[in-house]
Order: structure tokens, then C-alpha cells, then sequence
């Protein structure tokens, strides 16, 4: 049993509920799954179909419930741990494939592994940053105060960063790069998430 998901099945199947018992209201033509509501939690009178709260009240107690079924794993302890270790799997699969851009990797075999390190190693800096944003969110609350320098979300931080230009300058003897001067406003925002703002000049 699950609570946080027998909350979301709730909602939603009220949701779904509320409209069909509109369209009944206004005789709007029904769809397979408004029908399949209607079987579970609507019953027929003389007056035509109405809602029944003792259909829900049968239904309602194996809301949050899942199965799981294995041919081989015979410990339901150790099938939710397997379950669980797929999840995470499928999650990061998931963040290669939004968060990084990963969907289409457009490069040799040889130098797939190399490109896979590069997308998670973004993907860790994200991470990164969004804990840093959530700390500042954080402060801000115990302050009881808004910091007029802090963007809503990442995104916005990196457009912000992405304004600011790094010259490279090569030599004989050295390589050398340096930064755009950092407005005070991004300056401050650097400040807020903790990150050290760079030197101007770099060797």
C-alpha cells in the first residue's frame, strides 16, 4: 500500500468521476473509459444514471495497491527491492535521455562511453546546482525575506550565465583566458548559491 499514490489515484479518478457525471448532466455523448467509470461507480434508475458513494466506498480500499508478479522471485521483500532498483534504473535512464540531451548520442561506438561520462558528468553539475538553489531557498525562509537576486530556478541561472563571455588568448608560452566583467546582480546571485566567482584572469 501505497499513501502518496492512493492520493493521487483518488484525485484523479474523483476528477474523472466529476466529469463524466457532467456530460450525463448535459447528455454529451460518452467515450469507452467514461463508460467503464460508469460500470464501477455509477448505478442505472428510473431517472437514468447516477453516482454511488457505497460503489466507491468498494473501490476506494484498493486504491494505492500494486502487484507484482515473478515466476522466479518467491520473497515479496525481495521483489519490491528489485522493483525498486529497476526504478532507479529507468530514472536515470530517464534524466540521460531529458536532462542531457541524450536521446540521439550521433557518435561512433568508440566514442560512446566518452559521451555518456560527459552527459552525466552535466548532469551531476545540474544536480549540483538545483541543491544549491533549494539551500538558498532554504535561507531565505528561515530569513523571512526574498532575495531579489535569486532567479526562480535553475534555467534562469544559466541564462543568466550564459550573457557573461570568456575571451582565450594563446601564446608561445601560455594559454590564457578571461571573463567578461560579471554584473553586480549576477555577482550577488553567485554569492547566494555558494559558488565562488572566478578570477578575472585565468593562466
Amino acid at each position: 500500500m501505497d499513501p502518496a499514490r492512493a492520493a493521487t489515484e483518488n484525485e484523479s479518478l474523483l476528477r474523472q468521476i466529476k466529469k463524466v457525471q457532467d456530460k450525463l448532466a448535459e447528455k454529451i455523448a460518452l467515450k469507452d473509459s467514461d463508460k467503464d467509470l460508469i460500470k464501477r461507480f455509477f448505478i442505472k434508475s428510473s431517472q437514468g444514471w447516477s453516482y454511488s458513494p457505497k460503489k466507491w466506498e468498494n473501490k476506494a480500499h484498493s486504491l494505492g495497491l500494486f502487484v507484482l508478479v515473478s515466476n522466479t522471485v518467491g520473497s515479496a521483500n525481495e521483489a519490491l527491492r528489485i522493483y525498486r532498483q529497476r526504478d532507479i534504473i529507468e530514472k536515470n535512464f530517464n534524466n540521460l535521455k531529458e536532462r542531457c540531451s541524450g536521446r540521439r548520442m550521433r557518435c561512433r561506438e568508440r566514442a560512446l562511453e566518452g559521451k555518456v561520462f560527459v552527459l552525466f558528468l552535466s548532469l551531476i553539475l545540474l544536480m549540483n546546482l538545483k541543491m544549491r538553489f533549494t539551500l538558498a531557498k532554504r535561507t531565505e525562509a528561515k530569513q523571512d525575506a526574498s532575495s531579489k537576486y535569486l532567479p526562480n530556478d535553475t534555467p534562469d541561472f544559466l541564462r543568466m550565465m550564459g550573457a557573461v563571455d570568456v575571451t582565450s588568448r594563446k601564446s608561445d608560452e601560455e594559454n590564457s583566458f578571461y571573463w567578461d566583467l560579471i554584473p553586480k546582480k549576477l555577482r550577488a546571485t553567485m554569492e547566494a548559491l555558494k559558488i565562488a566567482v572566478p578570477p578575472r584572469f585565468i593562466t
